[in-house]
């Protein structure tokens, strides 16, 4: 845990006078919410169904835009990897263009994830000034994971 991350549990308090959400039905349905349990500092993303633990407060503002939504239930979600420092939204002239999130998969390995769409990328609420442009045939070397849509 991130000393630094901890120094900033009231950041959101403008946000905590909407009334606290609760998850109900289809996990799969939340995907791209970034969610935060009342009174709690830690900020996880919904993806693929599982809660995803925002490690670093730095990395958070960097990756993301937006704020958390305060959400009841959220232990009942089933935990997915971490997201640490390292990962990152990259694009290459060599794919034509396309941003990819370098990313783990569940067996840890680094992969890179397409972002199908500038719509996947608000829905993830991924932060489109932290987009590096990445020269060569970088992408060619890491393996595909499951694509962000």
């Amino acid at each position: 845990m991130c000393a630094h991350y901890y120094g900033h549990r009231n950041t959101f308090s403008h946000y905590r006078s909407i009334q606290p959400f609760q998850l109900t039905g289809e996990l799969q349905t939340y995907n791209g919410w970034l969610v935060q349990a009342p009174g709690r500092a830690e900020i996880y993303l919904i993806d693929n169904g599982k809660k995803r633990w925002i490690t670093d407060y730095t990395l958070f503002k960097k990756l993301f835009t937006g704020e958390p939504r305060e959400t009841f239930g959220l232990d009942s979600i089933p935990n997915g990897l971490n997201i640490q420092p390292g990962t990152g939204l990259f694009r290459t002239e060599f794919t034509g263009g396309k941003v990819f999130w370098l990313d783990v998969d569940d067996s840890r390995k680094v992969v890179k994830r397409h972002i199908t769409s500038p719509s996947a990328m608000d829905k993830y609420h991924f932060n489109w000034n932290s987009i590096i442009p990445v020269y060569g045939y970088f992408a060619n070397g890491i393996p595909d994971g499951i694509p962000v849509a």
